[in-house]
């Protein structure tokens, strides 16, 4: 729109010069702000527009990188992937070579604990004895000088015999063998005394004449002996029991220790030069390298000739 046109709309049918005058200064100070305003809006979106552009021309050479970068990762990945399938793996036989490791030490601590109460056992067992030679030599000091000492050293020597649970119908046999081992053995106490000839006597009575103090403390002793005797035995079954356990866990390690010493073992191996690729056994480890077997190589060979014939028909076919 014009200016004069402009400048005719907004007046009123009567204006003063003065009012026309300040009208007019009015409107071209707004039209040459709005044209300022629009002439920096178009520098402005130039500006931005090259700014745009000079992105586009740095974007160009990074973008391929980036794909570079894009396939990079995603080959980590895939060898992260391997790793960790083949890591798996290798824990599952670290864990078992762990837990062998265990059991040789668990095997180990058991022998020691094992041989430990051995030896607490086999001292027990020789204060066991030494209170029984105690026993024996205050029987001794007490009944050497008695007249009734070969009775009363029957009546200490007399073996202990554990109660036994008997049927009704093996009572009575039971009963008599013990009143005939009884008395066979009341006789031979019998012929030995000194006073009273050959006298049937009960080795649980005190006969006429003897001191009941001295055959009450006989008895006690008698009862002191045989359960020291009872006691080293189960002490010497346990003994045994601990040996019996000590022999099997060194019979497992000594298995143990024989695996160990044959996984040891250097083995050797026979290759073709075939089997392995650019080795040179000069500055080369053949660790680093792979070595196909025979029934791969040979797989390969054969492939090798299919092709080779494959070849020929086309060559023959084309002719």
């Amino acid at each position: 729109m014009e200016f004069d046109s402009l400048l005719n709309k907004y007046s009123d049918e009567v204006d003063t010069p003065m009012e026309s005058e300040l009208r007019a200064k009015r409107l071209t100070r707004k039209l040459f702000f709005q044209s300022t305003t629009i002439a920096n809006m178009n520098r402005t979106i130039e500006e931005f527009n090259q700014v745009i552009e000079e992105g586009k021309k740095a974007r160009l050479p990074v973008h391929p990188r980036g794909n570079f970068v894009d396939i990079y990762i995603l080959t980590l990945n895939q060898e992260l992937n391997i790793l960790k399938q083949f890591e798996d793996g290798e824990d599952s036989l670290q864990n078992k070579v762990n837990k062998c490791l265990q059991q040789v030490h668990a095997m180990e601590d058991d022998i020691d604990v094992d041989k430990n109460k051995k030896l607490d056992i086999e001292h027990e067992i020789e204060s066991n004895r030494v209170e029984e030679m105690k026993i024996q030599e205050k029987f001794k000091h007490v009944t050497e000088t008695n007249k009734y000492y070969d009775f009363l050293k029957k009546v200490f020597r007399k073996r202990f015999r554990p109660p036994k649970q008997a049927t009704d119908s093996d009572s009575d046999s039971e009963s008599s063998s013990s009143s005939s081992e009884d008395t066979e053995e009341d006789d031979s106490a019998s012929i030995d005394s000194r006073d009273f000839g050959f006298i049937k006597q009960d080795l649980n009575v005190c006969p006429k004449g003897c001191e009941q103090a001295i055959f009450d403390l006989t008895v006690e002793l008698r009862g002191n002996r045989h359960s020291i005797e009872q006691n080293i035995k189960e002490l010497q079954r346990v003994v045994d029991t601990i040996n019996k356990n000590i022999d099997l866990s060194n019979r497992k390690l000594r298995i143990k220790e024989k695996q160990r010493l044959l996984n040891q073992v250097r083995c050797t191996v026979v290759l073709n030069l075939d089997q392995i690729h650019d080795y040179n056994p000069e500055t080369d480890e053949i660790s680093d390298y792979l070595v196909f077997s025979r029934s791969t190589l040979s797989s390969l060979y054969k492939r090798v000739g299919g092709l080779e014939f494959e070849n020929l028909q086309q060559k023959t076919k084309y002719e």
